[in-house]
């Protein structure tokens, strides 16, 4: 009975954990590492030894496997960190060979850059091993002694902001390691499993967690890179939206999404190209379905009723755009009176729920108290209202809304008159 009785609640403490990483998960910011250049390496280097704590084994290795091996360690140690999340080699992989580009570290920004935005990353890791080898010697007089080996690891990486292909910062670390009575041989085999537990292994993995430390130390200098996508296909009466990226460009489950309009494009007087777009968020979207390169999802706020096939939506969140959205809600429902009813001073117009409307929300009346036209072409330049009465919603249902007046002259108020939340 016992068991029983524990059982729920041992679930329950299982799904809050599990929310909670999600959570956690969510606010995280992703990254991509690339291999990096073998800067230490010659092009002679074809024979590789690996050493360990017992001797010393020996295997041909193509020289460039530094690189990737350490690139592949590096992503291990940001893995334990937790303070990135880190997209998988394969998925990287696939995209760098459809760009037909080099996965070194010898890539430039611009390209980092495109891998980056491409695969939906705040940031792309490059960087290089300036130092990988072992020094020997031999502490004794006339060749007889005790054999020393000290390695030696130093590595440098470039954090790229995907957004602006610029150079966040760059950061050095370094490692040794030493052990006695142990020939080193002369060259390093990374490949071998006993790579790890090596002299040079070890010293190798000092020298990342220290450059791990340092970029996480400098973490705050990264910006969430936004994803950006469109809309491909809406239905507003059942609040469905399908959006033409998914799980490949890194978006996820319950993930908020903000649908962008351009308001106005700015172009060059002298080229006619736009040089910039002036913006507005006018809704916001949250995942409720997930493929490959494809998402579902419905909106939870701002104007729904407005979003079409081809708006932007984006990932970029933060302070400003929840204020912006909340202005927006508080601003944007505009409708008109459809009835009148004197008897008890009360309205009903042509918005509801649909539209955002909610009870106790305050309407005002606005009426035009004057036009002011072009003197040269009699067209109105500019509309001077005024506000005449307010209402507070009583009930509302899916396309209509009753309201009860409030304050203001009721005695003026007729059918088609504008009523809004905005005075």
């Amino acid at each position: 009975m016992r068991i029983r009785s524990f059982l729920p609640a041992l679930m329950v403490t299982f799904f809050l954990i599990f929310s909670f990483l999600q959570r956690a998960e969510a606010g995280v910011k992703k990254i991509a590492v690339l291999d990096f250049e073998d800067s230490s390496v010659t092009t002679s280097q074809t024979q590789q030894v690996v050493v360990t704590q017992g001797g010393i084994m020996s295997q041909q290795v193509e020289r460039g496997k530094v690189g990737r091996a350490v690139s592949d360690m590096l992503i291990t140690e940001f893995v334990k960190d937790g303070t990135f999340k880190v997209i998988e080699r394969n998925q990287l992989e696939k995209v760098i060979s459809e760009q037909k580009l080099s996965a070194s570290g010898l890539m430039d920004t611009s390209e980092a850059a495109k891998i980056g935005k491409i695969l939906g990353v705040s940031a792309v890791i490059v960087g290089s091993v300036t130092q990988f080898g072992v020094d020997r010697q031999t502490i004794g007089l006339f060749g007889i002694g005790i054999k020393k080996s000290t390695a030696k690891v130093a590595i440098n990486a470039r954090m790229i902001d995907t957004s602006s292909g610029e150079i966040i910062f760059a950061v050095e670390g370094s490692g040794d390691e030493e052990a006695s009575g142990v020939d080193v041989g002369g060259y390093i085999n990374v490949d071998s499993a006993s790579f790890a537990n090596s002299i040079l292994g070890v010293a190798t993995k000092k020298a990342l967690k220290d450059v791990v430390k340092q970029i996480r130390e400098q973490s705050a200098k990264l910006k969430e890179s936004a994803i950006t996508a469109y809309v491909a296909m809406c239905d507003t009466k059942a609040n469905t939206f399908i959006i033409d990226i998914g799980k490949e460009s890194g978006i996820e489950n319950d993930q908020t999404l903000y649908v962008i309009k351009v308001l106005k494009e700015v172009k060059s007087p002298k080229t006619g190209e736009v040089i910039k777009r002036i913006t507005d968020v006018i809704a916001e979207l949250r995942i409720t379905e997930i493929d490959k390169t494809s998402a579902t999802a419905t909106c939870v706020s701002g104007r729904c009723d407005i979003i079409k096939e081809g708006d932007m939506v984006s990932t970029s969140s933060g302070k400003e755009t929840k204020e912006q959205l909340a202005k927006l809600q508080k601003a944007a429902i505009n409708a008109a009176v459809a009835y009148v009813e004197p008897s008890n001073k009360t309205v009903i117009f042509d918005v509801g729920k649909d539209h955002g409307v909610e009870k106790d929300q305050i309407f005002y009346v606005v009426k035009v108290v004057k036009e002011i036209k072009s003197p040269t072409t009699g067209e109105v330049i500019k509309r001077i209202a005024d506000v005449v009465a307010e209402f507070k919603v009583t009930e509302v249902d899916k396309a209509s809304a009753t309201a009860v007046f409030v304050s203001g002259s009721f005695e003026n108020i007729k059918e088609g008159d504008k009523i809004s939340t905005s005075k």
